[in-house]
């Protein structure tokens, strides 16, 4: 408590109550901010969904066309597109009926070349 404080204490009660609207105050102004900001993230998400939904439609539409051109054509059987399917699957180690991101992969499990109980 300040001399000040001591001997004018309605101004300074007044002075206390400025400074604690104006940090009200700074802080609604952040609150509006950061949901200004949550705001257009999420029409930004909502935005690129509805882009990659319409592309994964497009994709879906390609290969249905090209599997029916192949079939069409002779190349071969669906039994067979389905087996290369699986086939391309595996390659990554997961059977999930996707192509798994490198950094989703399981790791190979570490083998050593030397043979440590002979040595």
């Amino acid at each position: 408590m300040s001399a000040f404080d001591f001997f004018f204490p309605e101004q300074a009660q007044a002075s206390h109550l400025r400074s604690l609207v104006a940090q009200k105050q700074t802080e609604y102004y952040h609150q509006q901010r950061d949901r200004n900001d949550t705001h257009e993230e999420l029409r930004y998400a909502q935005k690129s969904i509805k882009k990659l939904a319409r592309e994964l439609a497009e994709t879906q539409l390609v290969v249905k066309a090209m599997a029916e051109l192949i079939e069409a054509a002779g190349v071969c059987e669906p039994t067979e597109l389905l087996a290369k399917i699986n086939e391309i699957d595996l390659r990554d180690g997961l059977e999930d009926g996707q192509v798994t991101p490198n950094n989703e992969r399981p790791k190979p499990k570490f083998e050593t070349k030397r043979n440590w109980k002979n040595s």
